[in-house]
């Protein structure tokens, strides 16, 4: 770390977008060194879990931390993070389009699935039934009243 935080700065490169801020770093090797060379190195401020448990900026104590720093030394690396680097790359391209794709059209249910939507065609049903009905001659029944229909307070059916 050659630099402050810097908070004000979002690089948008997180998968979830929890985290913020920014600070510069020097790179002086970069190996793949294997979890398993690390395995027997138990950090005692996070419960005695070996350092391959470990979440990213989980502090080292000294004596540890010396000891890691032997191991990064010593391993003669075969592969290199830089090596996987255009792979890396086109997942991370992948991941943009799908996120771009996702905000550009949101998952929208189907709205002939919802509860609302069955009691609809469940109402339509019904008046397409009862309208099937009332064209029938054997289910009209004719009222009789002399007065206008808003004043009538009993509607008699005439057969």
């Amino acid at each position: 770390m050659i630099g402050a935080v810097d908070f004000s700065k979002d690089l948008d490169f997180w998968q979830q977008d929890r985290w913020n801020g920014f600070f510069p770093v020097k790179l002086h090797i970069s190996k793949d060194i294997p979890n398993g060379e690390l395995w027997h190195i138990l950090l005692e401020n996070n419960d005695n879990k070996p350092v391959t448990y470990c979440r990213d900026t989980q502090e080292v104590k000294l004596k540890r931390g010396l000891e890691m720093l032997t191991i990064f030394k010593d391993f003669t690396a075969k592969t290199s993070l830089l090596d996987d680097f255009t792979f890396y790359e086109e997942q991370e391209k992948s991941l943009r389009a799908r996120k771009s794709i996702e905000t550009v059209s949101p998952k929208i249910e189907n709205p002939r699935n919802t509860a609302y939507q069955k009691q609809v065609d469940a109402g339509v049903k019904r008046a397409e039934e009862a309208l099937i009905k009332a064209s029938d001659p054997q289910y009209i029944t004719r009222f009789s009243c002399q007065k206008p229909l808003y004043q009538c307070s009993e509607l008699k059916p005439v057969y």
